[in-house]
């Protein structure tokens, strides 16, 4: 074999190696900081309590996010990452949104699967209360709770899929009314 068709057949070879490396599934790596998924406890000592003594809830969350409430019916919560993005462009890590209505839960449902096309999946969540994911392009998560002797609704929006992070699934658990 001459040096020249060596030559050839070792790039042929790369060139073949280097393709069937890129059609070869690789393990996605989650860029979102606050993931830590690996994690089966969160040390939750450091966390705050926001208090919303009007509608008469409560969430815990991490005590270096921030909260913005400058709107009447959305509590927005930040990480120290996404304090530093354009809040025009992206949203907060997870947000509360409150609607007073005298829809039952069951209801309230179906009128927001109707306006959003539907859901994903739909499973009870927190004790029995029902607990609804949004097909959102990025996994996102919303639960739906009652509380009755109000008159409300409140949405708790995840902009991630609280079982794919712990930090949010934790937060989510946290939730008192």
């Amino acid at each position: 074999m001459t040096k020249t068709k060596f030559t050839i057949l070792i790039l042929i070879l790369l060139t073949l190696g280097l393709v069937v490396s890129g059609c070869l599934k690789k393990p996605v790596v989650n860029q979102n900081a606050n993931a830590n998924t690996n994690t089966s406890e969160i040390d939750t000592s450091d966390w705050k309590t926001y208090r919303n003594e009007e509608y008469g809830f409560e969430v815990r969350y991490p005590g270096e996010w921030e909260v913005e409430n400058e709107e009447k019916d959305i509590i927005k919560f930040w990480s120290v990452e996404r304090l530093t993005i354009d809040h025009n462009f992206y949203p907060p890590d997870f947000l509360i949104k409150i609607n007073l209505t005298n829809l039952g839960l069951e209801d309230w449902v179906k009128k927001m699967e109707l306006n959003n096309g539907g859901f994903d999946r739909k499973e009870n969540f927190n004790n029995g209360i029902y607990a609804y994911q949004r097909g959102l392009v990025d996994g996102g998560s919303t639960i739906f709770f009652r509380i009755e002797n109000k008159n409300l609704i409140l949405e708790l929006i995840f902009f991630n899929d609280i079982y794919n992070n712990k930090i949010y699934q934790t937060i989510a658990e946290s939730f008192r009314f």
